[in-house]
This record gives structure tokens, C-alpha cells and sequence, in this order.
């Protein structure tokens, strides 16, 4: 099944923005399926439950996370992606199926009130603010 990623980009971090995007997409998490910053220094935090370090990652800014969830519904999208980057800035995901993208890139457009949405094609997403902020430069 192939599935297009719809993406809207926050230059500033929102908690309440995350927490909304999770419960309106009615998205529950992929247990235990998150990734972290690697070869940290020192470890701040340490649990195998997801919730938990959601709410961890959403206490502090700066703290550079991807946590991936599926959807209740499983009919225009499948799962779902929150990259959190270390500078503020948050990336939230919808993998759509592929007659739904124009759909939710439109939604997202007015849900957020931004034009920084835009869609990975068979891709990986960027993995730092900077690599998406270079998307909307042209």
C-alpha cells in the first residue's frame, strides 16, 4: 500500500498544537515506536512507556524526538508522524492514501493558517528544521 506523507511545518513549538493534532487525527501511538537523539551525553529520561515520554518531550523545548502513531479510523490515512526539533520548530504528519493527499494538504493549510504543508513522495521526511525550511525557500 502506498501512502503520501502530508506534512505541515511550525516554526515555533505548540504543545497544545500536538496534543490537538493527536486528538482530532484520533491517532494512537505506535507502542514503544519512537526514535530519540542519539549519542546524547547524558541520560535526562528513561522509560519503555510511549505516553510517558511524549509528555516528557512536551514539558521542555529543545528536545529533538519523532514519535510515530497509527489511526483509529484506518480509512484516508494510516499513521501519522510528530518530529520535534531541537530549535522550537514541530513537523506533523498524516500518511494519506494517495486520492486523499489533496484533501489534507488543504485541510492542514486551514487548520494551521500557514502555507508551510507540503508532501513527501516515497521519501523519507526531513529529519532537521533546516532541511524543511530549504523546501520553502524557492
Amino acid at each position: 500500500m502506498i501512502l503520501y506523507d502530508v506534512y505541515v511545518f511550525k516554526e515555533k513549538f505548540s504543545k497544545t498544537d500536538i496534543l490537538e493534532f493527536i486528538e482530532i487525527y484520533g491517532l494512537i501511538p505506535m507502542e514503544d515506536f519512537y526514535e530519540y537523539p542519539k549519542y546524547e551525553e547524558t541520560t535526562t529520561f528513561k522509560t519503555d512507556q510511549f505516553i510517558d515520554m511524549l509528555r516528557f518531550v512536551l514539558e521542555s523545548v529543545g528536545r529533538k524526538y519523532t514519535f510515530y502513531f497509527n489511526s483509529k479510523e484506518k480509512i484516508e490515512y494510516k499513521q501519522a508522524i510528530i518530529q520535534i526539533y531541537e530549535d522550537k520548530s514541530v513537523c506533523l504528519g498524516l500518511g494519506v492514501l494517495p486520492e486523499y493527499e489533496k484533501k489534507y494538504l488543504n485541510e492542514l493549510k486551514l487548520q494551521y493558517k500557514t502555507n508551510n504543508v507540503f508532501v513527501c513522495y516515497h521519501v523519507p521526511p526531513p529529519n532537521t528544521s533546516s532541511a524543511v525550511r530549504a523546501l520553502f525557500l524557492y
